[in-house]
């Protein structure tokens, strides 16, 4: 048979009645064989009488998967759930055939004929059981085998560690098996409690915290680990964060069962944020200063896919603008804000990628929308990165900067921030250096035009 052919039916999903069908022949098939096996050992194997009763199995088992419904699960995705309905379904037509069969012993005599069609051996049921529960599983287990290694092979493979052998972990443990798009490979669990380094569970180490070196991370490819864990103390939390990110991971994390009955938020795996270590619910902003301060303006706000841009567009994105024009030279970043600020306002919100080391795109820029407010979040901020390029630190923190705030001087913008950093003072770094350069050219703007400017550190 052609392999393409079968990569086809295997992708559709088969019909409810066929996987029916199949576990009734299985359930058949098993039958056939336990008479087999347990009357060939007495030399009393009759096929007429086997036959005779078959029916009477097949229609108690086919109830059973009605009434439980094993047969409306997806094969593909068989779990530990679908071989434990399995199990419930199997026995629950053993004790129904028993009890008839019993239920025929006592109330009927040898000589009438309902006794020799409903006489079942509990042998045979017995066996019977055993084989359809073993086969009926195994069957979906092979058939789940085949599928994933005709599609899912050539997934790419990701390395990752799991913080938490306890429950929270074995959930965790579960996604991963499931996840479709990206296959992954658990190394091993990670604890930094001490009665549970050394163990094993779901068949993989529990191995100290402080064992672990980038000697290991990288030994074993290793390039995500998953925090899962039921109490979410953020001191904990915090001291975990650290040690992995000194091993240069990429930190994921489940939220706890509590969280999400409280939330109503699905259980996924998702990556870490700085609200998963403070320990209490965000504080949401409901200043009436601040709703005034941005109400019916033009605002901007450059460097809006960074990490101080971007809160500072999800939160203005919650007043009562005029226009919000978000403007930043990294496309993928800005697309991923745009698509997760509020849809309500998104025909006042308007992405722009743009430079604004650009000075003529910029004059346009400006002359287009007459901001009210301009938030100056564009620079470039680490630190070890910069050192190595200074050139580009200047071309952006400074000549950059100029370019926005002479602008905004030109426009008569009506207030200027621009977001600064602690490292701007008595700087002994390039990054720094460049924002204090900054800070005193926005010292030298002041009382030059009808623009407000306002410097502010983080």
């Amino acid at each position: 048979m052609n392999l393409s052919y079968i990569r086809r039916r295997l992708r559709k999903e088969n019909p409810r009645w066929v996987v029916l069908i199949f576990d009734l022949g299985i359930v058949l098939f098993c039958y056939i064989f336990s008479n087999f096996i347990v009357n060939s050992f007495k030399g009393s194997l009759d096929i007429f009488d086997m036959m005779w009763k078959a029916p009477i199995v097949l229609m108690i088992y086919l109830s059973c998967f009605v009434i439980m419904q094993t047969y409306k699960g997806i094969v593909r995705q068989t779990g530990l759930s679908d071989a434990v309905k399995i199990f419930k379904t199997s026995w629950l037509a053993f004790m129904i055939l028993a009890l008839l069969s019993a239920i025929v012993r006592v109330f009927f005599g040898e000589d009438q004929n309902i006794f020799g069609f409903l006489r079942l051996s509990y042998g045979v049921l017995l066996m019977h059981t055993f084989f359809t529960m073993v086969s009926l599983v195994a069957s979906r287990v092979f058939y789940r085998t085949i599928y994933e290694s005709l599609f899912l092979r050539n997934r790419k493979m990701k390395q990752v560690l799991i913080f938490g052998a306890s429950r929270p972990g074995l959930v965790a443990f579960s996604l991963l098996k499931e996840d479709q798009r990206t296959k992954y490979q658990v190394i091993a669990f990670v604890e930094d409690k001490a009665s549970r380094v050394g163990k094993r569970i779901a068949g993989l180490p529990i191995i100290d915290i402080s064992s672990l070196t980038k000697d290991f991370i990288r030994g074993n490819d290793i390039s995500d680990v998953i925090i899962a864990v039921e109490n979410d103390d953020p001191e904990r939390l915090a001291k975990i964060t650290d040690a992995f990110q000194q091993l240069k991971v990429e930190l994921k994390i489940m939220p706890p069962a509590h969280l999400l009955l409280n939330s109503g938020i699905k259980r996924e795996i998702r990556p870490l944020k700085v609200e998963d270590l403070l320990g209490r619910k965000n504080i949401k902003l409901n200043n009436p200063a601040i709703t005034a301060e941005t109400e019916n303006k033009v605002i901007l706000i450059t460097g809006a896919a960074g990490s101080i841009g971007g809160e500072l567009s999800r939160q203005i994105a919650k007043q009562r603008f005029k226009k919000l024009v978000l403007l930043d030279q990294a496309e993928s970043p800005l697309y991923d804000l745009q698509q997760s600020l509020n849809l309500n306002n998104s025909d006042k919100i308007k992405c722009v990628v743009g430079d604004v080391r650009d000075l003529v795109f910029l004059d346009h820029f400006f002359n287009q929308y007459n901001f009210d407010i301009v938030f100056h979040a564009a620079a470039y901020k680490h630190v070890p990165l910069m050192e190595d390029n200074p050139y580009e630190a200047i071309w952006t923190n400074v000549v950059g900067f100029k370019n926005v705030a002479d602008l905004s001087l030109k426009y008569n913008v009506k207030k200027f921030v621009m977001i600064s950093t602690d490292k701007a003072i008595n700087p002994t770094n390039v990054m720094g250096a460049t924002k204090r350069a900054a800070e005193i050219y926005v010292s030298s703007c002041y009382g030059k035009g009808n623009t407000s400017f306002v410097i502010t550190r983080f």
